[in-house]
């Protein structure tokens, strides 16, 4: 075993034993003052009688140092007694504590998705045990999948992709959510293919990110702006990601760039339908014949608007006025040109994109692959001793959260009790308090 996997091995397991060591303090003090209670009683017994003879058999004075020696030994078991107390209070409080957060917690998940219940109470827990994030972070991704509309048999299964996305990416799992929700939505990835389909979607992303000159947090926002588009013309997920990251990688920046492919993507739509004169001059650009051109929009739309990018390139590469040729497909406006022929500029990049984005999806494995490196870790090792001590002090502390509540209530009405105190009565007593 390595040294790293010693010291890992050995922090672990302190942070259990120091769980258990504090619960097993916290009974040993209990009994301890139970002991120390009956042998201080038994030791008073003994101080009176030896009091008594003292008084007919010594001078006073001895009989007051036989009184102090009583004192000290109540004194010596009040002392182990309050220090017994703080253990036990402590112990209970910790536990208390993460059940009360967790039922916090919990609650803004039934409150968002519909028919939350027992069973995915137990598997949001039973992710915690195996991922380095917080029962709080994972309760709070699960509440926002269903605020995003994610159906309730999807949540967990969506919950732990997010997580494992935020662990794995520079998004957090909060963003990723939200985003990825949103682009399911519009794509309708989720109710075609449920958590599987986003598991994919999240595997090419991951993988994009990794080969490509742009982030995850990059392509996602520039999905974000072309879902749309997208959508409409029949594009898939992978190839919605593939475009994205080439006109990230370009550095087009998502607002732009999104507003461009749209344009783009609607325009070659348009044109194949109608067989107008645009869906000619697309062709002509491509290289190939009309006909060629609106099969192959049929069939791939990233496809047929590579295949038009790299006409685009040819263009260039001849001499040829690439603006004059944009601007007689209604393509003149700048964010449209800019990212067109940036995208024109950079080789092969859109194929390859396309490509990287397509056999990810296949293979659905780059962020498993990433994620277990991370699990390999010494602090994800730590996060995970840290989340399944915590959900033990929860299931130790559901049992002290009703007694917590009734505290609570009973507080509160002392408090209701002592604000309706009639005004004068209430100023005597704080008279009387402020003299003593």
């Amino acid at each position: 075993m390595s040294g790293v996997n010693r010291v890992t091995k050995a922090v672990l397991e302190a942070e259990v034993r120091s769980f258990i060591a504090d619960m097993e303090r916290a009974a040993e003090a209990a009994a301890d003052v139970g002991r120390k209670t009956e042998s201080a009683a038994k030791q008073a017994t003994r101080v009176q009688r030896e009091q008594a003879a003292a008084a007919k058999q010594r001078p006073r004075r001895q009989a007051a140092d036989a009184q102090r020696a009583g004192r000290k030994a109540f004194d010596e078991t009040a002392r182990t007694a309050t220090q017994s107390a703080l253990v036990v209070g402590a112990a209970l409080v910790a536990t208390g504590k993460a059940a009360v957060d967790w039922e916090s917690a919990w609650a803004g998940v039934t409150k968002s998705v519909d028919g939350a219940g027992q069973e995915m109470e137990d598997s949001l827990r039973g992710l915690a045990k195996t991922l380095p994030a917080t029962h709080d972070d994972i309760a709070a991704v699960a509440e926002a999948a269903g605020q995003l509309g994610v159906a309730t048999g999807d949540v967990v299964g969506f919950t732990e992709t997010m997580i494992k996305l935020g662990e794995t990416t520079n998004l957090t799992a909060d963003e990723a959510a939200t985003s990825i929700a949103q682009i399911s939505n519009v794509m309708g990835t989720l109710d075609r293919e449920g958590t599987a389909g986003v598991d994919r979607f999240a595997n090419a992303l991951v993988a994009l990110g990794n080969n490509g000159a742009s982030t995850e947090r990059d392509i996602l926002a520039m999905s974000s702006r072309i879902a749309g588009a997208a959508k409409v013309v029949g594009m898939t997920e992978a190839d919605l990601l593939g475009v994205a990251n080439a006109v990230s990688s370009v550095g087009v920046e998502a607002e732009a760039g999104g507003t461009a492919i749209s344009n783009v993507l609607i325009d070659m739509s348009k044109a194949v339908k109608t067989g107008s004169a645009d869906l000619e001059r697309f062709a002509e650009v491509a290289g190939i014949s009309a006909d060629d051109f609106a099969r192959a929009f049929s069939e791939s739309p990233a496809d047929a608007m590579n295949l038009f990018v790299k006409g685009l390139a040819r263009v260039q590469q001849s001499g040829g006025d690439v603006f004059t040729v944009l601007e007689n497909l209604g393509q003149s406006d700048v964010r449209v040109t800019s990212a067109l022929l940036k995208m024109a500029g950079a080789g092969d990049l859109l194929t390859d994109s396309l490509q990287t984005g397509r056999a990810a999806t296949e293979a659905n494995s780059a962020m498993q692959a990433e994620f277990a490196k991370r699990l390999d870790t010494t602090a994800a090792r730590l996060a995970i001793a840290r989340n399944n001590v915590r959900d033990a002090a929860i299931t130790l502390g559901d049992s002290l959260a009703p007694m917590a509540a009734a505290a609570a209530d009973g507080l509160s009405k002392v408090a209701q009790f002592a604000a309706a105190i009639p005004a004068p009565l209430r100023n005597l007593g704080l008279a009387v308090a402020g003299i003593g």
